[in-house]
């Protein structure tokens, strides 16, 4: 298999597998339907995975580091941010993760 494809392939055989076990594990009660939620997720992904190779590339480029230390140092922002953004536009979980107006 051509290396693009296989690249592909694994990426969103990963994302599906992640999406299944966050949807289960990390946020039960999500108000989201099992398909709109993965695409949501997928876009997301897609977002974060855009963002990861601009940074590094960046990085790399810009401020003469190591392909290593780049995308270590990128991987933490942004996996914060892509869970956040997950837990707030998407999966959405009723009467969890949101404030409550009373003391």
């Amino acid at each position: 298999v051509p290396y693009p494809i296989a690249v592909a392939v694994g990426f969103y055989a990963g994302m599906t597998c992640n999406y299944l076990i966050s949807r289960r594990f990390v946020f039960r009660g999500t108000a989201r339907r099992l398909w709109q939620g993965y695409g949501y997720f997928a876009l997301f992904a897609l977002a974060a995975s855009l963002l990861t190779s601009t940074l590094t590339s960046a990085l790399v480029a810009g401020a003469g580091l190591s392909l290593l230390l780049a995308r270590v140092l990128v991987a933490g922002p942004v996996g914060v941010l892509n869970y956040l953004i997950n837990l707030r536009y998407n999966f959405m979980v009723q009467g969890q993760h949101h404030r409550s107006s009373k003391p």
